[in-house]
């Protein structure tokens, strides 16, 4: 829970809470039309670089890299 902008004392003793503080929501765009198809969490602290995926691209009909974008 966010209180007055900082983190509460329940997400800093770890738990379910902490989870929702440590993970964070990034999109994912096809490398071959760029559209913005997907969207997933991330943690940051084990995963600093950017994400690359394959997925189904729903516009191309097949399987392609997915990129985290920003």
């Amino acid at each position: 829970m966010m209180v007055d902008g900082n983190v509460s004392d329940r997400a800093r003793r770890g738990g379910k809470w902490r989870f929702r503080y440590m993970r964070t929501m990034v999109t994912l765009a096809c490398t071959d039309c760029k559209r913005r198809n997907y969207t997933t969490t991330k943690n940051k602290a084990n995963m600093p670089d950017r994400m690359e995926i394959k997925k189904y691209c729903p516009w191309c009909k097949k399987h392609t890299l997915h990129k985290e974008t920003r």
